[in-house]
């Protein structure tokens, strides 16, 4: 009986240890060549460092011309870009609920040339996880002149083969500026990167 208790008490202790080292393990900081995941969310930076509000501009844009996510706001982005506690997922989430309303009050041409317009990188596909390895967009990251060439590509989709765009999807301002910009454009969340 003696034996029996020990045997229960030691593998309540061990059934402990690897309790306690599975959630040591799970919440230590990842190693800087690793994927920068960990269980818990960073805490927030002491000071107000605005990265909300400069979130905020970058999203209205109101603010032109950035190609880094500030230093002190890379902290505040991985939180936000977080796919297990961040906000990101509901924005996009709401953008999408809004485009799928107005869609659903579209009257389709018979033709079969009403078209919408979808940026592909960050809009249909996500480059979450190259971001979440480059720090978010933080360091060397450069964008490229865009509002040119996107407009060309969608007047020729109206003027050339005749397409009417009714809706335009994009994640960054430059692919919903200059011409042919379609009926309605919806604007869904990076603050990773800036597009001029």
């Amino acid at each position: 009986m003696v034996l029996a208790v020990a045997a229960a008490l030691d593998q309540r202790r061990l059934s402990l240890l690897v309790f306690v080292s599975t959630v040591f393990l799970i919440s230590a900081p990842l190693s800087a060549a690793s994927a920068p995941w960990t269980f818990w969310p960073p805490a927030p930076a002491r000071g107000d460092e605005g990265c909300l509000s400069w979130r905020v501009m970058v999203e209205a844009n109101n603010a032109k011309n950035w190609r880094t996510v500030p230093a002190p706001c890379i902290p505040y982005v991985y939180n936000y870009m977080s796919p297990v506690w961040g906000q990101y997922a509901r924005d996009v989430a709401s953008a999408v609920d809004q485009m799928l309303a107005y869609a659903g009050t579209d009257t389709a041409a018979d033709n079969g040339l009403d078209a919408w317009v979808l940026d592909v990188d960050d809009t249909c596909l996500s480059n979450l996880p190259y971001y979440q390895a480059n720090h978010f967009g933080g360091v060397g990251h450069r964008g490229e002149s865009s509002v040119e060439f996107k407009s060309a590509m969608r007047r020729r989709l109206e003027e050339e083969e005749g397409y009417r765009i009714r809706g335009n999807v994009g994640d960054q301002w430059s692919d919903l500026q200059g011409h042919s910009t379609g009926d309605r454009v919806f604007k869904v969340p990076n603050p990773m990167y800036f597009v001029p």
